[in-house]
């Protein structure tokens, strides 16, 4: 059993400013949390639209824990088939987090690739 890991991080701070619609924008990560609107902007219980994206288009029915950085329980919140899903941000940090693992881009070292990637913001 052979795996490679990869780790993706995204920090929204406020200011950063919409590109195309898409705060922070897609970066191009193999999995990537995109928030589709400025969560410094929501008003308090205002939920925040994101989508996941694996390799570059939406990753249907993916599972979001959204909690804080340093708690040992999170929220659980499904992706619809259009790979979006609503998260409703916590006072003070929140952390939105999502793994996958998908066939190996290189067999010949990993028989799988688990990616993991995150997106935090404070309020």
């Amino acid at each position: 059993e052979s795996r490679w890991s990869l780790k993706f991080a995204k920090l929204l701070l406020p200011g950063a400013g919409e590109v195309a619609g898409e705060v922070a924008g897609v970066v191009g990560h193999r999995l990537e949390i995109v928030p589709l609107a400025d969560p410094y902007k929501l008003k308090a219980g205002e939920a925040l639209k994101v989508r996941v994206d694996l390799d570059g288009r939406p990753l249907p029915g993916a599972s979001l824990a959204v909690g804080e950085p340093a708690a040992e329980q999170s929220a659980k919140v499904e992706a619809d088939a259009a790979g979006m899903a609503l998260v409703t941000p916590r006072p003070g940090l929140t952390l939105i987090a999502v793994s996958r693992k998908v066939p190996g881009t290189a067999p010949q070292l990993a028989a799988e690739d688990a990616l993991a990637a995150t997106l935090v913001f404070g309020r």
